[in-house]
């Protein structure tokens, strides 16, 4: 094996730079020993160097500590190439071994193994600067029972791929163990698999996104009570989520730009969901607040399906209380479909709080998604069902807007809000110069319904506030 460090032996180094060793089962060891004789050793792979290995990789281990391993320009692994893949584990902070690290930076870290940081308190990894590890089956932090103040940083558009499942503070007694996924373009995917904050009984263990990083592809969020995800700024994109931790669980600071999406599974917040200012809940599915509910509070906005995907349901499993300054946005192809086909639809369990002001009104964007609605006549009448619900309060026409700025179809009517019982619609009513005209078909006598009775042969349609109904006389009446 290749060994750096064993026993009592500090800060011995060795550098592969712009050359290539490679072992069909080398183990690597960096750091192996007691922390007070052992310490401070490395392994820098820099300037097009190429490190190919088979067996375990080891930074820090036996309790050793203060030990790196460092990717900066350089290659380790070599899935794409007929050299040696590794296929062990690479372990950053073995057993009880503490201050041990991995840095990764305009250089590729190729790996189909299992990584994990921190058997021991204060490991750390850190992916930054066009970093990349990918290959990874599963991504585990927090390893060893007691295991703490380990962490992993994905920064300045660094990457992590992992497909087997992941963990941060996965085991009894691992506690306050961190990932952060920060910095525009940084991106942690897991690839269609899950990921676990904590365990039953562990505490303070933490899953952060901020400054535009992005945490996606994951099939399953579990977020145990007293560990926790933080949502400041950026995205997150999962298919099912657990969040078992108390609190409420604010997606956005207020001030960042944040994004959740839901890929058709069941999101469910136990303490309440709160989109904030500048976040969007983008989902469908059902999304659930448990007693506290769903809010859409000022500058937020609610987008049902996935972006460009067409017009979709979603489910709010709670009760959503809607503020004002939300925004709903809704999608709209076919105006003579039903909801959920030819526009979005909200359709809420429990109770639709709406809780807008004359001065802060709630808003509805119809979107077109940059061409024309099918079936859309400016002179005819539509309703079309934007939200259902099991109880409605709040409604007021003055404090709702409706904004047709990407509704691209010609029209001179006006578009206004109106319910039906626990459903809330948007209606659009032409002009009435250009408005249908329907005449009774006197002196007959029987159900609206029924075409005969109607002079063209055809009944009104349900739902049409701004047909003109005439009965017969000269004055129209």
């Amino acid at each position: 094996g290749l060994r750096i460090g064993i026993g009592a032996a500090a800060n011995n180094a060795m550098t592969i730079d712009n050359a290539f060793v490679h072992g069909t089962n080398l183990m690597v060891i960096v750091g192996q020993g007691g922390s007070a004789t052992n310490y401070g050793n490395a392994l820098t792979v820099a300037n097009g160097g190429r490190l190919a290995v088979g067996g375990i990789t080891q930074i820090g281990t036996g309790g050793s500590s203060s030990n790196r391993f460092v990717l900066d320009g350089g290659v380790w692994g070599s899935s794409g190439d007929t050299w040696v893949t590794n296929t062990g584990t690479l372990r950053i902070g073995d057993n009880a071994s503490s201050f041990n690290s991995l840095a990764v930076t305009n250089a590729t870290l190729i790996a189909v193994g299992v990584m994990s940081v921190g058997g021991g308190s204060n490991n750390q990894a850190v992916v930054g600067g066009g970093g990349v590890v990918s290959n990874l089956a599963a991504l585990n932090i927090g390893t060893n029972s007691g295991a703490h103040f380990n962490g992993l940083i994905v920064t300045n558009g660094g990457l992590v791929s992992s497909a087997a499942g992941a963990g941060i503070g996965l085991v009894a007694n691992a506690n306050s163990n961190a990932a952060l996924v920060t910095g525009s373009s940084s991106l942690w995917t897991l690839n269609n698999s899950a990921l676990a904050v904590g365990m039953a009984g562990n505490t303070g263990n933490v899953l952060t996104i901020d400054q535009g990083g992005t945490v996606d592809n994951i099939t399953t969020l579990t977020v145990f009570t007293n560990n926790l995800i933080n949502l400041y700024g950026g995205t997150v994109g999962v298919v099912n989520a657990t969040v078992t931790n108390g609190p409420l669980f604010t997606a956005g600071d207020g001030i960042q730009t944040a994004l959740l999406k839901g890929y058709g599974g069941n999101l469910n917040f136990s303490g309440g969901l709160l989109i904030n200012s500048n976040a969007t809940l983008r989902a469908d599915g059902t999304v659930s607040g448990g007693a506290r509910g769903v809010g859409l509070t000022n500058g937020a906005t609610l987008e049902v399906g996935l972006a460009s995907d067409g017009p979709a349901a979603l489910t709010i499993g709670s009760s959503l209380t809607w503020y004002g300054g939300g925004v709903y946005h809704c999608e709209v192809i076919d105006v003579a479909m039903t909801p959920g086909v030819g526009w979005d639809v909200v359709n809420v369990n429990s109770q639709l709080v709406l809780s807008g002001s004359s001065d802060n009104k709630l808003v509805i964007q119809l979107d077109t998604m940059g061409v024309t609605a099918s079936n859309f006549s400016p002179t005819v009448a539509y309703m079309l069902r934007v939200c259902a619900s099991a109880g409605l309060s709040g409604f007021d026409t003055n404090q709702i807007t409706i904004d047709t700025n990407a509704f691209l179809n010609a029209s001179d009517g006006v578009w206004v809000p109106v319910t039906d019982g626990a459903n809330l619609y948007v209606a659009y009513l032409p002009n009435t110069t250009n408005a249908l005209w329907e005449e009774w078909n006197a002196p007959n006598s029987g159900n609206w319904s029924q075409d005969p009775n109607w002079i063209d042969d055809s009944a009104p349609a349900p739902g049409a506030p701004a047909t003109r109904l005439i009965f017969g006389g000269d004055n129209d009446t």
